[in-house]
């Protein structure tokens, strides 16, 4: 039998270079800030939704919590595309240190309690619409957020 040469060619210099998609949108900006305590824990949520930051403002926003934050949190809203649904299933589950919830089949929480941050990527409607965000969105960050903070450091 022959064996054949390795024929790979080198990569051009646009593949070299190539980004992959970043499916978490790591990326995104999120320079909206809203500082709180909650049960004596100082959380910080960063937001790229004037209306996420606005209905987040609830918790009575303090200045100096800014600075102290314990716990992180980032929430991408991200634009709605199709006909929103009025009322999405909600599955949660917690196992080994972390934590998630799915609201319908675009939206979801995620906490790490080691790393004491959160992530969220939910369509814009949750954001928007005050039945979906109170009935949806917020009661699964309160949950998280309760998760976390009872949880060890």
């Amino acid at each position: 039998m022959k064996q054949e040469a390795d024929a790979r060619e080198p990569l051009s210099s646009m593949e070299e270079i190539a980004i992959p998609i970043d499916l978490l949108k790591r990326f995104t900006q999120t320079p909206l800030e809203v500082a709180f305590e909650l049960s004596g824990t100082t959380i910080r949520l960063a937001t790229n939704s004037d209306a996420m930051r606005d209905r987040l403002r609830m918790f009575r926003p303090s200045a100096k919590a800014r600075c102290n934050a314990k716990l992180f949190w980032r929430i991408v809203v991200e634009p709605e595309r199709e006909a929103c649904d009025e009322s999405p299933s909600v599955h949660r589950m917690s196992h080994g240190g972390l934590a998630y919830v799915r609201i319908g089949h675009r939206s979801f929480l995620a906490y790490d309690w080691q790393a004491r941050q959160g992530v969220s990527f939910i369509s814009e409607n949750l954001a928007s619409h005050e039945k979906m965000f109170s009935q949806y969105f917020l009661p699964a960050l309160m949950w998280l957020l309760n998760e976390s903070i009872e949880a060890p450091l």
